[in-house]
């Protein structure tokens, strides 16, 4: 469902607006997607399947938007993106109760206990960012993207 949200959300964007911020404080459009895409490389390593997205640090959380030129374009990014789903996807499919049961990696809240509760953190984690994603193109006066 977020796939198919972001996806959407893209529609009709021009691309001089990919890099436009709603607010200084704000992300712009690709950077979020990015982000998204580095997530789940993350997440799939923590799964066991080693992803580097090739483009360092740039879309972690809390870096500083630099440059767009330094940026992968929108295409490499659903590039990386498609490949990280086809594995990520494949992996969640067979997990097993003791994979999901195993103890987190890392605790991104104190809720985090498991490899469960992991993968339920960065499910949320990436709506999050599909709802960034509906509300910068609004902001960029674009109709929303449901209803």
């Amino acid at each position: 469902a977020n796939d198919s949200l972001a996806e959407r959300s893209f529609q009709g964007v021009a691309e001089a607006d990919l890099w436009k911020r709603p607010a200084p404080q704000s992300n712009p459009m690709l950077w979020i997607f990015g982000h998204m895409a580095d997530t789940r490389a993350r997440l799939l390593t923590i799964l066991g399947d080693d992803f580097d997205p090739g483009w360092g640090d740039v879309f972690a959380r809390g870096a500083a938007l630099q440059d767009t030129a330094g940026y992968p374009s929108r295409e490499k990014i659903n590039e990386v993106s498609r490949d990280v789903n086809a594995r990520l996807f494949a992996r969640l499919g067979a997990m097993t109760d003791t994979d999901v049961s195993r103890r987190a990696t890392r605790a991104f809240t104190n809720a985090v206990q498991t490899v469960g509760d992991q993968v339920s953190f960065l499910a949320m984690h990436d709506t999050y960012h599909v709802g960034q994603l509906a509300y910068v193109r609004k902001a960029l006066g674009l109709p929303g993207v449901v209803g």
